[in-house]
C-alpha cells in the first residue's frame, strides 16, 4: 500500500531515519522503544488470557 505526503506507516517512518551517509541511531532506537511499548503493555495486561488460550489450544480431545 502506497501513501502520499507525510502519512507513513511506523516501520517506513523509522526506516527513513537512516540516510545514505549517516544514521541517527539515538532517534531510531527511541522510536523503536516507543513502537514496542504498547505491545508489551497489552501483553502484560492480557498475559493470563494468552496463557489460558495457548493451553486450551494445546489440549487434544
Amino acid at each position: 500500500m502506497f501513501t502520499t505526503g507525510k502519512v507513513r506507516t511506523l516501520t517506513v517512518g523509522i526506516q527513513q531515519m537512516s540516510g545514505q551517509y549517516q544514521t541517527d541511531y539515538g532517534s531510531m532506537g527511541a522510536a523503536l522503544v516507543i513502537a514496542t511499548l504498547p505491545t508489551l503493555v497489552l501483553y502484560m495486561c492480557m498475559s493470563g488470557q494468552v496463557q489460558k488460550s495457548l493451553i486450551a489450544g494445546a489440549v487434544k480431545g
